[in-house]
């Protein structure tokens, strides 16, 4: 990708960002973002032919950065699997705008089932690729199969509670052992 396109693409992730944390994905029009740029219009329909498009390369942008797990884990815990849930949980109690936004997309696009579909391939496939890969380089897990099922289960409980974080309003601080337990409990019986 040459910096130009690059940096014309960040711009727009840029406006689109603030416009959907201003406004929500739903009452966030092209328009609104396309006033925070410096580009055309044109300009901007040359890098994204709609919002869904750049919501989805939106949130990639903002939870990429979450999977590169060699300087977010413990080292140290000898259980990677404990450590992987810790990670998590963190994710869960952060109140950061990557955070917030990536709520807000999930619960603004819950009635685009195609959007949903791209969103949910895109990264529950990203995440269980790269969370597989790097517990597989730290440990020796005898059934892998199996324990993929279980990582793409717990992707998808982390998600769901992503998602009610912010319908529900719910604090994960006053909740963080019971969290804990049923993470912990989602990987029983994975044999290193």
């Amino acid at each position: 990708m040459s910096d130009i396109r690059q940096k014309r693409e960040e711009e727009i992730i840029n406006a689109a960002m603030k416009v959907f944390l201003e406004k929500g994905y739903i009452h966030a029009t092209m328009e609104d973002i396309i006033d925070e740029t410096e580009l055309s219009k044109g300009g901007v329909y040359h890098y994204f032919n709609n919002k869904a498009d750049i919501c989805v390369k939106l949130m990639d942008s903002v939870t990429s950065d979450r999977l590169d797990l060699t300087d977010k884990l413990n080292m140290d815990n000898p259980d990677i699997i404990e450590e992987l849930c810790y990670y998590f949980i963190k994710l869960l109690k952060t109140d950061s705008e990557e955070v917030k936004l990536a709520s807000i997309i999930l619960i603004d696009t819950r009635n685009d089932i195609e959007l949903q579909k791209k969103i949910h391939e895109q990264f529950v496939g990203r995440d269980l690729s790269i969370i597989s890969e790097y517990i597989y380089s730290r440990t020796n897990i005898k059934n892998k199969k199996s324990f993929e099922r279980k990582l793409y289960f717990f992707l998808e409980i982390f998600h769901a509670l992503l998602y009610y974080k912010y319908i529900e309003r719910i604090n994960y601080y006053q909740i963080e052992s019971e969290l804990k337990e049923m993470f912990m409990n989602i990987f029983n019986e994975v044999q290193t």
